[in-house]
């Protein structure tokens, strides 16, 4: 099991009861830019943005407690600091393996800022699409609409429904 986490392409970060890195692969170094030997036996809020590090460990404890778990069986973006201070978008897999020595947790992470950019990008074409008083049409590569504004609307007298999966014309 261990040779096929250090061969993962995301990142895998093992910590033991006590919070403290016990399991740290290569795809581990090259995201958080940290060396192995630098973070295994140290507690994991050292790859934690420095924002949330002071309460870290005691979000973490409360989990074990019994908290509810908000985090746990999800994934979710986070904003990840590098050891050079950079910072980057990433997607966040939480696992909790409960063994007799106690509660360990297993962190699946995966770069994701080139999608979170995409998608921003996308959100603000969106945006001056939607709001400007110019007519915009999108066609797929048969000519077919699939996207018409308000401002299309207006200068052509169709609404969407009527243009939207036909060739304009």
């Amino acid at each position: 099991l261990e040779q096929t986490l250090e061969q993962a392409l995301d990142a895998v970060v093992t910590i033991d009861a006590s919070n403290h890195v016990i399991f740290y692969n290569a795809a581990a170094e090259r995201l958080w830019g940290y060396p192995r030997a630098d973070v295994l036996g140290r507690n994991v809020s050292m790859l934690v943005p420095f924002a949330l590090r002071a309460g870290h460990d005691a979000l973490i404890d409360a989990n074990r407690g019994g908290q509810a778990d908000r985090i746990v069986g999800t994934s979710r973006e986070v904003l990840l600091e590098r050891a050079d201070g950079t910072t980057l978008w990433a997607s966040l897999a939480m696992s909790r393996i409960r063994l007799d020595h106690g509660i360990h947790y297993t962190a699946f992470v995966r770069d994701v800022s080139a999608e979170v950019a995409r998608r921003d990008a996308l959100r603000l074409l969106s945006m001056v699409a939607d709001h400007t008083d110019n007519a915009v049409i999108i066609t797929d590569a048969a000519g077919v609409a699939e996207y018409v504004n308000h401002g299309f609307e207006r200068m052509s007298g169709f609404a969407p429904e009527d243009i939207i999966g036909r060739r304009p014309g």
